[in-house]
């Protein structure tokens, strides 16, 4: 009978410890509403890292008061909190560490409102966004992005490619900041009178493709690796050649690489190859391609005359002449706009013999002809080369200049005192 009632005491023990773990004490306060605005939510928070754990939905009109009751564990004390009320235009208001055992009434007026930190991007270009809360976001360049922050200063980061860039922000009241800070950009324009293709690692893109992949699995049945093949997607490298015509641009490039102190544009006129070297760092940066950048379009005029039916240029020093320039497939033209153009003579055709009389021009024509297609020449783009030009009239006079520089385009007229 002892050991029944020890056995009962035992259990009132247990009971009553149980039923004072579950008591709980209630603590009532009251949210005044004196902003101006009517409060739609309501949010209490920790203070060590601001994590919300108590949300309430409101239709708190200005002037009216919302009574709250907060439960905590018999024999606890209730821990100081973080209030947070939110506005129908969305503004915020806060109260920082209240203690409902100091304090059960808590009037927010508009002297509490968050201020807000408005971050629009202005770099032309879209952005990867890391704000003061430390979270990363995209920002289409135009976009905006707002931030509840509290007065103070703040570093703030974004990033356009391989490139970040950081802003130091001071925050009084609503705030707004205008990110505009962008890599370096190259155009490259061409007023060199001839369509130009460019080539570059700037221009190079990369594209995925699918391909069988091989591996190795171990067949049990077979009892050995095996090799067996799987569909996988690999990303390519994308050479891109951008064509720019006569007096347009390549448009904004922007810099790949952060580290790189400069970039070489390859280009090319027709079959003429070259290549620009350019100090790039932390500027924009514009290259212009002009006539000294090509071999130079040379126009002879006949005032000899006669009909003229040979054209033979050389380098200075040269003991031949080479071929007679007449006789080529094609000759050059430049059109009223400057462009150089490629028309077949009357009756030529692609069968056309090299060696075959083809082309002649009369007294007071002229005829053009650029450098580069002259393969029996050396150019030198450094403009230092000269040249020797003669032409014969069909009665078998010659015609000749010597040691002519060509630095640019140019003219040259033949009359009787060139006349050998």
């Amino acid at each position: 009978m002892l050991k029944i009632k020890i056995y009962l005491l035992l259990l009132t023990v247990i009971f009553m410890t149980v039923l004072m773990s579950c008591a709980v004490n209630e603590f009532n306060f009251e949210i005044e509403n004196q902003t101006g605005e009517t409060l739609v939510r309501l949010e209490r928070s920790r203070i060590n890292d601001n994590a919300v754990f108590d949300r309430e939905t409101l239709s708190l009109a200005n002037g009216k008061t919302h009574h709250k009751s907060a439960f905590f564990r018999a024999g606890w004390q209730p821990a100081p909190f973080n209030v947070t009320v939110t506005d129908a235009s969305g503004d915020k208001y806060v109260k920082l560490s209240v203690n409902i055992l100091v304090e059960n009434k808590i009037t927010f007026t508009p002297e509490d409102k968050i201020p807000i930190l408005t971050i629009t991007n202005r770099t032309g270009y879209d952005i990867l966004y890391t704000g003061t809360d430390h979270v990363s976001r995209k920002i289409a360049q135009g976009y905006s992005v707002r931030e509840f922050v509290f007065n103070g200063t703040y570093l703030i980061t974004y990033s356009i490619e391989a490139f970040t860039f950081n802003k130091e922000v001071v925050v009084d009241g609503n705030t707004i900041v205008e990110l505009t800070d962008r890599p370096p950009l190259l155009d490259v324009v061409n007023r060199a009178g001839m369509t130009v293709s460019l080539s570059s690692e700037l221009f190079n893109t990369t594209r995925e493709e699918w391909y069988r992949e091989a591996y190795t699995i171990y067949r049990g049945d077979l009892r050995r690796n095996v090799t067996e093949y799987r569909d996988a997607v690999r990303t390519v490298p994308v050479r891109n050649i951008v064509t720019v015509e006569n007096g347009q641009s390549s448009g904004k490039i922007m810099k790949k690489n952060p580290n790189a102190l400069g970039v070489s544009i390859v280009y090319a006129f027709g079959t003429f190859q070259a290549s620009k070297n350019l100090t790039w760092r932390h500027n924009d940066i514009t290259l212009t391609l002009t006539e000294q950048d090509r071999p130079p379009i040379v126009t002879v005029e006949n005032r000899t005359g006669f009909t003229v039916n040979n054209v033979f240029i050389r380098n200075t020093g040269q003991p031949s002449w080479g071929l007679n320039l007449l006789t080529q497939e094609s000759r050059r033209v430049v059109d009223n706009q400057g462009n150089v153009t490629e028309n077949r003579l009357v009756g030529q055709t692609a069968a056309t013999e090299i060696t075959s009389l083809i082309g002649s021009f009369t007294n007071n024509e002229d005829w053009t002809v650029w450098l580069h297609d002259c393969k029996d020449i050396v150019w030198n783009i450094d403009g230092l080369t000269k040249y020797d030009i003669r032409i014969d009239d069909v009665q078998g006079s010659a015609y000749v200049k010597r040691n002519v520089d060509f630095p640019n385009d140019m003219s040259l007229t033949f009359t009787q005192e060139d006349k050998q």
